[in-house]
Parts: C-alpha cells; sequence; structure tokens
C-alpha cells in the first residue's frame, strides 16, 4: 500500500523523527547524569548489557553504529570506571570480548530502568497495533539506512 507523500509531510516527517530523538535522549541523559553518565557511556553499557553471548568490540561498533577508534576511547573510560572488562575471547584469542562488571551491573539496570520507565509512560496511550505499525517503519527505514551506509 503506497501513498503519495507530499513534500510538507516528507520535511514534518524529518522534523519530528529528529525532535523526538533528541527529546527521548534529553530526558534519559538528565535522569543518568546524576549517576555519572554521558549520553555516549550510558548508551555503551545499555547495548553491551542486550548482549547474550560474547561480544567483540567490533560487534558492538557495528550494533552502534559508530567507528572503532571512537569505541575505544568510550570502553576504556568504562574500564577505568570499572564498569565494563575487556578479555580475550575463548574461541579466539585474537578476538577481545567486552562484558559489564559487577561494579557496572546495577547502574545497567538503573539505565534499563530509567529507559523503561519513560517508554512505558509514553507509550501508555497507544495500542498495540499502533505500537507495531510504528516499529514496522522504523524497521523498514532501518534496512534502507543500513543498506545505503554499505553502498556509500
Amino acid at each position: 500500500m503506497s501513498m503519495t507523500i507530499n513534500a510538507e509531510e516528507k520535511e514534518n516527517f524529518n522534523i519530528e523523527l529528529a525532535r523526538l530523538y533528541w527529546s527521548w535522549r534529553s530526558l534519559v541523559d538528565k535522569h543518568l547524569m546524576s549517576v555519572g553518565m554521558t549520553q555516549s557511556r550510558w548508551l555503551t553499557l545499555y547495548y553491551i548489557s542486550r548482549s547474550s553471548e560474547e561480544l567483540s568490540q567490533k560487534d558492538l561498533a557495528l550494533s552502534m553504529g559508530i567507528e572503532g577508534p571512537t569505541l575505544v576511547r568510550l570502553l576504556d573510560a568504562l574500564e577505568s570506571m570499572s564498569l565494563i572488562e575487556r578479555r580475550e575471547s575463548k574461541s579466539d584469542r585474537r578476538r577481545k570480548v567486552i562484558s559489564i562488571t559487577e561494579k557496572g551491573r546495577p547502574l545497567v539496570e538503573e539505565i534499563k530502568t530509567t529507559i523503561n520507565d519513560f517508554r512505558d509512560e509514553f507509550l501508555s496511550d497507544l495500542t498495540k497495533e499502533e505500537i507495531s505499525v510504528c516499529l514496522n517503519v522504523f524497521k523498514h527505514i532501518g534496512l534502507k539506512v543500513s543498506s545505503y551506509k554499505k553502498v556509500n
């Protein structure tokens, strides 16, 4: 089902998407600054915590959409705070894997709680169908962005 979208609607989409992104991150940042977490650091911890298997630095950089050197600086900072550890992979000693430390686990739980509380509050008046449509749109756009990044 394709419909023509006029120029104003396309421009509004850009504006609303950017506004929502910055507003969401700003709210979470404001709360997490009280526990000493910058946006880059809490987001990195959040991504690491979501992995159910050994997570390499390369895989983490890809999933976060950032360059390797940028990630290394973030990991250095988190490691110096004793929130993560990097070690050799059990399956390949050349590969470094990342995990959350015991000290980092409570902070990760606070990050998740904060994100989940905001999400639950902001989605509370939407139907399951509306959320499903929204997720499908995000996935569709995300796939196009990923394809574009690979080509360019």
